[in-house]
């Protein structure tokens, strides 16, 4: 095993401890972990079996292995980024709401 590949695992199974500390500690729900889940258990296997990606990356036509992680990791960020978007904007006319309901009330 390459010392990147240890680093990668012990930071991954680091993410994964933290996950489901929280998820134990029912400080968010259990099933918005999901994702988180599945994303640091690959991160563990493809640290520990490097070759799974190439194997997955030809299934789907794509010429490497870290070609492929790359593609999901960029994929995965923008839908991210996306929900993160969605979450802000949807604080922001809570917050609106609030303000002008506080401002009725003066």
């Amino acid at each position: 095993m390459q010392p990147i590949q240890i680093i990668i695992l012990l930071f991954a199974l680091f993410a994964l401890s933290r996950v489901l500390l929280k998820i134990k500690r029912e400080k968010i729900c259990w099933k918005r972990q999901i994702p988180w889940l599945i994303i640091w258990l690959a991160v563990i296997v493809f640290a520990i079996w490097p070759g799974t990606s190439s194997f997955i990356a030809h299934y789907l036509n794509v010429k490497r292995g870290i070609d492929l992680l790359v593609y999901i990791s960029i994929i995965t960020l923008i839908y991210l980024l996306y929900r993160l978007y969605v979450k802000v904007e949807n604080m922001d006319q809570t917050i609106t709401k609030l303000i002008r309901e506080l401002a009725k009330k003066k």
